[in-house]
């Protein structure tokens, strides 16, 4: 039953990223971070509404004891093909590991005109994740857009290290995508209404267990 009902959530979600509401006007820029001892340079993936960069990999080593922060960034022009409310999406995931130092942040941000969908996350201790790999779904807030606009998508991310001693190892692996869209306003409503009803069933499914 409750797989049944997650699958229609699913299924309202995919409605309102199908639409052909966006189309590509350039294919993705790749820019990888630099700084780095090793790095794996992936080809873009692309969407007509977006990319996502798959099996970026890079190693710092320490040359000092200095705060380091290194960023990778990438975006892609687009076009809308309907009026209406833009949204961006970014979801992914990250494997962070270091042989010493302190870790201190991590950051995915996305921008589609002045709408940002961002991921944050920092260790008050300042040690690594006590849960890998981080994983992020979020969106942000829309937009009004007009047919045929063009817009930049981009996403940077990047992390910020103190090594403990020269020498020591910090290594990211990570998968990223974004996306933008417009829904119709029918499909809007569908998904609150479908989610509404979704968590009615689940408390009715839940009281009847329970």
């Amino acid at each position: 039953m409750v797989r049944s009902l997650l699958l229609i959530a699913t299924t309202l979600l995919i409605a309102i990223h199908s639409r052909a509401d966006i189309i590509p006007i350039t294919v993705t820029t790749f820019v990888p971070p630099t700084g780095v001892t090793s790095t794996t340079n992936p080809v873009p993936v692309e969407f007509n509404n977006g990319f996502s960069i798959n099996g970026l990999q890079y190693t710092v080593t320490a040359t000092s004891l200095d705060t380091y922060f290194i960023s990778w960034s990438a975006s892609k022009t687009l076009q809308t093909t309907t009026a209406g409310d833009l949204f961006e999406t970014i979801s992914g995931n990250t494997d962070i590991s270091a042989t010493g130092g302190t870790f201190v942040s991590f950051s995915v941000l996305a921008t589609a005109i002045t709408s940002p969908a961002e991921f944050f996350y920092s260790s008050p201790a300042g040690a690594l994740p006590a849960v890998t790999p981080l994983t992020w779904n979020n969106t942000g807030l829309s937009v009004p857009v007009a047919a045929g606009q063009q817009f930049l998508l981009s996403e940077t991310s990047g992390v910020s290290w103190i090594p403990s001693r020269v020498g020591d190892t910090l290594t990211v692996s990570s998968q990223y995508t974004a996306l933008a869209f417009v829904p119709e306003p029918s499909a809007i409503i569908l998904m609150i209404t479908g989610v509404a009803g979704l968590a009615q069933k689940l408390r009715s499914h839940v009281s009847q267990n329970s």
